[in-house]
C-alpha cells in the first residue's frame, strides 16, 4: 500500500492468489506509476500462490490501463447495483 505522509495512495486485494478484486489509486496521486506498482505486487502474489492466470472485473475507465498491462477482455458484463445497470468488462491475463 504506498503511503505518503500520513495519506494512503492507493490499495488493491487479491483474492485466492487469482482475482483482482480491487485497485485503486486516489486521483490526485495518478500518472506517477502507483497503479502499476500495485499491479506488479499483485502479479507477483498471484505467481507465488501458483496461479496460471489472473483475472479481473475492469470498469471502462480501468479497461485501458489493464489492456496496457498485458490483459484481455473475456467477456463484457453489465451488472446491476443498488438499481444502476454498468458495464464492466471480465479480463484475464496469462502469467508467466
Amino acid at each position: 500500500m504506498p503511503i505518503e505522509g500520513d495519506e494512503v495512495l492507493g490499495f488493491s486485494d487479491l483474492v485466492d492468489g487469482r482475482l483482482l478484486d480491487m485497485l485503486y489509486v486516489d486521483p490526485a496521486a495518478g500518472r506517477r506509476g502507483i497503479a502499476t506498482a500495485l499491479l506488479d505486487r499483485v502479479l507477483g502474489l498471484s505467481r507465488a500462490a501458483g496461479a496460471e492466470a489472473i483475472e479481473t472485473d475492469a470498469s471502462i475507465t480501468a479497461r485501458p490501463f489493464f489492456e496496457r498491462h498485458g490483459f484481455v477482455v473475456v467477456t463484457q458484463q453489465t451488472p446491476t447495483v443498488r438499481g444502476v445497470e454498468m458495464t464492466n468488462f471480465k479480463m484475464r491475463r496469462l502469467l508467466d
